[in-house]
């Protein structure tokens, strides 16, 4: 076995030995607090599969900086307290060709964070929701409550929809002119989804000219519109998950938005920053790979990566709950916390192997 594969290969088995104990332990505490509702809607071993099931993209989500930061942790103890740092050292390669044996790991833990993140749990989320409105007993059922949104310049007003999202109720559309002033209410007691767009039911027109509004007879009329069932849906069961394709199709105003537009350009933002979380958890962890264990520097370094990458975790979820509420610019909000702690592992190995 070459050095690259027997280094790589240590990486590789504490990475996934700690995700499957991380995502085991999560599961473990949620089912905890979800079996007995689980029990009391009918739901079996059958049901408590499904919605461990469902969850676990979530998860995989949650922890997989955290796994990577722990393998290598781990993985940099035993290369220094075996000796092997001193005898790969002794071979002419210093620490930055040990981080780069180590790199695939992390970039296959970030490619499938990526693909988690941008469409996968934000899916089974929605599913996962849908299945419990769908198991609820009679007395949890809550009345659903209207919702807003924008198309573009235009808001809308929904009052209920159908399980599937092909029919609306309470219907009102107001149409407003490039400078945002209001020229047409739209409403109609209940629409139905057919082809280019919807279709509303005795729907009233009121067109406003100056001071003047003029009241059309109710009648049945065509909404041409890029809004879709599965766009009302998602939004009568909002939640942060959105994928990358409803935040992009949101900033376009193809789709709905019912959040302001650093919401969506944020969580854009992060779809593309949150799995370089990996790669800064493997630099963080790395001088812990430089110590001697035989003096109190390898249990600081060891600190040092433990405690910098669960700072990390911190201030990186508390930028990006800022950026959503557009306390901050996205572009700060998403990439700060990544470029920061990238910056300062690389100081301190830089230090430590100097």
């Amino acid at each position: 076995m070459t050095l690259d594969r027997y280094v790589f290969k240590l990486l590789l088995v504490r990475t996934v030995f700690a995700a499957i104990a991380l995502i085991g332990l999560i599961q473990v505490i949620e089912l905890l607090d979800v079996t007995t509702e689980l029990l009391e809607r009918g739901q079996g071993v059958a049901g408590i599969a499904r919605y461990s099931l469902l969850r676990l993209p979530g998860m995989f989500q949650q922890i997989a900086p955290l796994s990577v930061l722990i393998g290598a942790i781990f993985t940099f103890t035993q290369l220094a307290r075996n000796s092997e740092m001193v005898v790969i050292r002794a071979t002419g390669a210093n620490i930055y060709r040990v981080l780069k044996m180590m790199i695939p790991v992390a970039l296959g833990v970030a490619a499938l964070d990526f693909a988690v993140a941008a469409e996968v749990a934000p899916h089974t989320q929605d599913a996962l929701r849908q299945w419990m409105d769908a198991t609820a007993p009679p007395s949890a059922v809550k009345a659903p409550k209207p919702h807003w949104f924008r198309l573009g310049r235009n808001l809308v007003l929904v009052s209920r929809i159908s399980a599937d999202g092909t029919r609306m109720e309470g219907v009102r559309i107001y149409l407003r002119d490039q400078n945002s002033a209001l020229t047409e209410e739209i409403s109609a007691p209940s629409a139905t989804v057919q082809a280019g767009g919807w279709r509303l039911h005795d729907a009233t027109v009121s067109r406003i000219t100056g001071d003047r509004a003029d009241l059309t007879k109710p009648a049945d009329r065509d909404w041409a519109t890029p809004l879709k069932p599965a766009d009302v849906v998602r939004l009568f069961r909002a939640g942060d998950d959105i994928s990358a394709a409803a935040a992009l199709s949101a900033l376009s105003s193809t789709g709905p938005q019912n959040r302001s537009p650093g919401f969506y350009q944020t969580r854009l933002h992060r779809t593309f920053a949150e799995p370089l979380a990996a790669l800064v958890m493997l630099l963080l962890s790395a001088p812990a790979a430089l110590a001697s264990l035989r003096s109190d520097q390898g249990m600081r370094l060891m600190l040092f990566g433990l405690a910098s990458g669960l700072l990390f975790l911190v201030v990186d979820g508390l930028l990006t709950a800022l950026g959503e509420t557009s306390a901050l610019p996205p572009l700060l909000a998403a990439w700060s916390a990544p470029v920061a702690f990238a910056a300062l592992a690389m100081t301190v190995l830089f230090y430590v192997e100097g």
